[in-house]
């Protein structure tokens, strides 16, 4: 197995996996970060990518934001405006949200 760096910033890095049989897909790993406009800085990055990107493509991390406000302890106005935004920004690039439990 092969990896090369595509793409690498503070909060993801991007990497092209080649299996043996020449099999090629990209696997990106995300810390987004606690600031929020920073946070929308990587979802803008990682949306342009996924435009000119026609691998298959794990991304797999910490968001710094979920999806659900079922996931959430406390809940308020402005935790619910971030899941609605985290929530179309996976439906507008047609992620598939594979789902995770536990800590």
């Amino acid at each position: 197995m092969q990896l090369q760096i595509r793409h690498a910033n503070q909060q993801f890095i991007t990497l092209e996996v080649i299996s043996r049989d020449n099999c090629r897909w990209l696997f990106s790993a995300v810390y987004g970060s606690p600031q929020e406009h920073t946070r929308y800085e990587m979802w803008s990055t990682l949306e342009e990518f996924a435009h000119h990107n026609d691998q298959p493509w794990l991304l797999a991390g910490d968001y710094n934001d979920t999806r659900l406000m079922a996931e959430c302890r406390n809940c308020s106005e402005d935790l619910n405006r971030r899941c609605a935004n985290f929530h179309h920004w996976i439906e507008n690039n047609g992620f598939i949200d594979l789902e995770f439990s536990g800590t």
